[in-house]
Formats: structure tokens, C-alpha cells, sequence
């Protein structure tokens, strides 16, 4: 974290903003981890106006250091004072709209870590333990696509072709995809009807239709 010389009126003005207890509203659904989160627009709408009574405001600007891309967020207060902290992204690809995706997932965080607020249900770190938590909905109607000369050899083609089991390297790399992409992964597992309940369970072969389709998009 970094600081201006002195934040002691700016420490006096979030004490009373977080005083009054802003509320944000969890109203998206991780589906992979079935959590709730406070998207960005709704930290903002919770805080911009209790932000502006304290005589507060936050600025939050993307640029480059032997890191990569860093996200920095300053909270500022009409003092002068301030503090701001860093947050490194890693995007999926180098196209815009994941890096736009990336950049909005570290916003989030950043400015609810900032501004001490809670935007995200508490999963008891379960999603920072690796393990599977994939629930597939046993009443779901699977919608399996029907072969065609064009999709036929297409990566993403729901087929098992070998039940050879899924791989460490295969299952941290979906790992990392999901958390780029939430609740892809049962998108497209009740989407390619597969029986499937838990990223483990997943064959050598679906791991890598899921890999292929999922770095594609």
C-alpha cells in the first residue's frame, strides 16, 4: 500500500463512511462455486453516495510494470490525502475483451478491499483450495447438438472418445479458465449433456474439448 505523508483526516472520513453500514446487494450468481456477488455497478451504486457525504472519492486506473497489466486503486479525500494499492491481472489472452474481462473482475475486488466493504459471500476459501465443487442440476434437460459435416471436427465436439481419467495439468488449467470464465464449465457440461458433477470426474478427452472451447472464447 501506498500513502500521502498523512491520511489522519482521511482515516477520520472512512470511519464514518463505513459507519453507516453501505449495504451492497449480491445479486450475481457464481455458478460454478453457487455463491453471491456484488458486481461492480452494484458496489458503486452502493458506496458513490455515501463516498461524496465524506467528502471521499476513488480513482482507479489500468497500466503496465515488469508484471504485467496492474489495476491501482486510490481512495482520495478532499484533504489531499490518500492511500492506493496495486493489484496485478493475468487475462486469459491478449484480446481486449478478456483483458476488458480481467480488468473488470480486479476492479471489483479492488474497490471493496479499499473501501471495507463485503461484496462476496464468504465460501470458507473453498474456491482458493483447488477443490471441486461442480453441481450439475440432476433434473436438467441435456441438450446434446446433433453431428453435422461442419461441427463434426470441430475441438469443441462433445465426444469421449477414451476413458482415460483427466490429467493434474489438464485440471488446473480448467481451474484457472473458470476463474476467468465463471460458470462456464457447467454451461457447457449441461449444454454437451454429459453426466458429469465434479471437474475430477471429467475424462482426458472432455477435459480437452472443455480446454480448447473455453481458450477460444
Amino acid at each position: 500500500m501506498n500513502k500521502s505523508e498523512s491520511i489522519a483526516e482521511l482515516a477520520k472520513a472512512l470511519n464514518k463512511f463505513q459507519s453507516r453500514n453501505v449495504s451492497v446487494k449480491k445479486t450475481s450468481v457464481n455458478p460454478f462455486f453457487h455463491s453471491k456477488y456484488a458486481d461492480l455497478a452494484s458496489i458503486w451504486d452502493a458506496c458513490r453516495d455515501e463516498l461524496t457525504k465524506n467528502e471521499l472519492s476513488v480513482s482507479q486506473v489500468a497500466g503496465h510494470n515488469e508484471s504485467g497489466i496492474v489495476i491501482e486503486t486510490i481512495l482520495m479525500h478532499n484533504s489531499g490525502e490518500w492511500i492506493s494499492g496495486s493489484q496485478a491481472i493475468n487475462p486469459i489472452k491478449n484480446e481486449p475483451q478478456a483483458i476488458g474481462s480481467a480488468i473488470t473482475y480486479a476492479r471489483r475486488y479492488a474497490l471493496a478491499a479499499i473501501l471495507g466493504l463485503v461484496a462476496d459471500e464468504d465460501d470458507d476459501a473453498e474456491a482458493s483450495q483447488g477443490r471441486d465443487k461442480l453441481k450439475v442440476n440432476p433434473t436438467a434437460t441435456a441438450v446434446k447438438p446433433t453431428p453435422t459435416e461442419e461441427t463434426a471436427t470441430q475441438a469443441d465436439y462433445p465426444m469421449t472418445l477414451t476413458s482415460e481419467p483427466i490429467t493434474a495439468e489438464q485440471k488446473e488449467r480448467l481451474q484457472e479458465l473458470q476463474k476467468k470464465l465463471p460458470g462456464r464449465i457447467k454451461e457447457l457440461i449441461e449444454e454437451w449433456g454429459w453426466n458429469v458433477k465434479a471437474i475430477s470426474k471429467l475424462t482426458k478427452d472432455q477435459a480437452n474439448h472443455l480446454i480448447e472451447k473455453m481458450e477460444k472464447e
